[in-house]
């Protein structure tokens, strides 16, 4: 864009008589004014759109127990960084682990019992061919060995629960992020899958998303350039007066909101120094060109 500028003259004419006194004429005037004259400069400036933006975690996760029991060890503090996988919670495995041996005992006795089943059917496969036993007798022994089978199978299933049950009483992050206010305190009894007050809520704060959204009408432009080459965003966190975040244009929604006639967008930013905090309203700056 050229930007001209340039200044506005002013002229005065007249001249006064000495001594103050009006001419013959009859008319006075005052003195010359001066004259200010600017130089035309061109000059090259952004195309840049303006707008209010709230700050959202990328990933964010409200994290529950899977399992209900007393909770025995809270092994993260509120508002620290943890690391996916690390250790959050953990529930008294006792029952779990009780549960886990039964299932193992069950599934050890109906793989005995199995082994007895096909043996018994080896040997009447070998009798009824030599017509020493009746084929209604082989297939009663053939039957229960397939009944074996098929709790053997349910008894595996069964095991691979009470293994998982265990897990469970560990709860591990699902993320890497920031935690929040923790609702619960050792010595609680959790339930599984409350749908009320999570344990914990992670914020992923690194990178970190701006939404916000322009009138309908910068769709063109907004097309335009965003198919030029990435459009560059920045973001000034409320309250300073630092130099801004900058990030890059990452969202262009499908639809316009009919109900405000607005483009929702988002922008990214690596957000390395966590000054861009989830929750946050700040003003977004897009230069299209």
């Amino acid at each position: 864009l050229s930007l001209i500028i340039f200044s506005a003259l002013s002229l005065g004419c007249g001249e006064k008589p000495a001594g103050g006194g009006a001419g013959k004429g009859g008319r006075g005037g005052g003195g010359s004014a001066p004259v200010l004259v600017g130089q035309a400069k061109t000059k090259v400036v952004p195309l840049v759109i303006e707008a209010i933006g709230a700050v959202e975690p990328i990933r964010t996760t409200a994290v529950r127990s899977q399992v209900t029991g007393t909770l025995l060890k809270r092994a993260i503090q509120e508002g620290h960084d943890v690391t996916e996988g690390d250790l959050l919670f953990e529930i008294d495995p006792r029952p779990f682990r009780n549960a886990l041996q039964s299932a193992e005992a069950d599934l050890q006795k109906a793989r005995v019992q199995l082994e007895t089943a096909r043996a018994q059917v080896a040997r009447y496969r070998a009798l009824t061919a030599s017509e020493m036993v009746s084929k209604e007798q082989f297939e009663k022994i053939n039957d229960t060995a397939r009944a074996l089978e098929s709790e053997v199978l349910s008894d595996e299933s069964r095991l691979a629960t009470a293994r998982l049950q265990l897990e469970y009483c560990s709860i591990r992050a699902p993320l890497t992020g920031r935690t929040g206010n923790m609702s619960v305190h050792e010595g609680d009894i959790v339930r599984a899958n409350d749908s009320g007050t999570p344990l914990i809520t992670i914020n992923q704060l690194s990178p970190i998303y701006v939404t916000f959204g322009v009138p309908q009408q910068y769709l063109v432009e907004f097309t335009r350039y965003r198919a030029t080459g990435t459009l560059k965003v920045s973001v000034v966190p409320p309250g300073t007066n630092d130099k801004p975040e900058e990030g890059e244009l990452t969202f262009l929604d499908n639809t316009v909101d009919s109900s405000t006639g607005t483009l929702k967008l988002k922008g990214t930013f690596a957000n390395a120094d966590h000054r861009l905090w989830p929750g946050q309203f700040a003003t977004v700056k897009v230069t299209l060109a």
